[in-house]
């Protein structure tokens, strides 16, 4: 029997246990298919990783894996951190400049935003004070869905679209600013920035820092692929994937915990000083823990 085709015992890694499962599989498959007497081994090695798969020594080894990926994250931010402050940049100079379109001609904003985003904003404002008593807590859920995928969507585009040399990270980070800082001039048009503010501010210190975070891992892939350095391209790219991956992939709890906020937490009308004071805790715990990685800085 070649040794290909030998039930090995990989290590207790997810990873490895799934990949190791999957080529059992195929080989059981092929092998009962031809009447091959080696079909019963291998299936007997297909069934003694699936127990592994399902057995409690597996689960401690995911969630030591997961808790690796959340220790890991600011390590790999740590790395990122110039280009993700280009990124912020690039965030804030956009929603400046759509904040200094909106208030002085308001009707900028109806081609600075879409039609929905514009109208619906109309709306609430004409409620003056009470505009958030107005929202449907009935529909809590579906808001917090539809926020969770909108931000990861464009998350997933900022890191993806900057292999195209950055460019695709640049728009998407001039895209939300441009969006912020419009509405932000159309709220503060009718003397509400207060309002939007306590609104935004909960889920705004995860979800912004998110954004800037993704548009810095585009960034530089980005930077990989214009300026390479003397290992080449690909070089440059297995190195800035090796901290952009890992946080795209650590942004999507971050993601969640912002979306479940903004869907069940800021609709709620409550006094401001607990919506900034929450602000507050929250931006305060990232800061902390992204600090982390400042400690122990990734080699190389």
């Amino acid at each position: 029997m070649p040794l290909e085709n030998q039930p090995s015992k990989p290590p207790d890694d997810p990873v490895t246990l799934v990949r190791e499962y999957r080529r059992l599989a195929v080989l059981a498959g092929r092998a009962r298919g031809r009447g091959d007497p080696r079909a019963d081994r291998l299936e007997a090695g297909v069934l003694e990783l699936r127990g592994r798969l399902t057995s409690a020594g597996w689960r401690r080894s995911l969630l030591r894996s997961l808790w690796d990926a959340v220790r890991s994250f600011p390590v790999h931010v740590h790395a990122l951190r110039w280009h993700v402050a280009l990124a912020a940049l690039c965030f804030f100079g956009a929603a400046v400049f759509g904040w200094i379109a909106t208030t002085r001609d308001p009707t900028a904003a109806t081609w600075l935003l879409p039609d929905a985003v514009h109208d619906g904003v109309l709306a609430r404002l004409a409620d003056g004070q009470h505009w958030l008593e107005q929202v449907d807590l009935a529909g809590a859920p579906a808001l917090s869905g539809s926020m969770l995928v909108h931000n990861v969507e464009a998350a997933m585009q900022a890191l993806a679209l900057g292999v195209f040399g950055g460019i695709g990270a640049v728009v998407a980070m001039i895209e939300n600013g441009v969006f912020l800082g419009s509405v932000a001039g159309l709220v503060h048009s009718r003397g509400l920035d207060r309002v939007l503010w306590a609104f935004i501010a909960p889920h705004g210190v995860l979800e912004f820092p998110a954004v800037w975070l993704a548009g810095g891992a585009g960034l530089a892939l980005g930077q990989a692929v214009l300026v390479p350095g003397p290992g080449g391209r690909g070089a440059a790219l297995r190195k800035a994937a090796s901290h952009a991956g890992p946080v795209g992939v650590a942004l999507v709890p971050l993601l969640v915990l912002a979306a479940l906020l903004e869907g069940f937490f800021s609709p709620i009308p409550k006094p401001d000083i607990v919506s900034f004071g929450l602000a507050f805790i929250l931006a305060v715990g990232l800061v902390g823990y992204l600090a982390t990685g400042w400690r122990r800085p990734v080699q190389g």
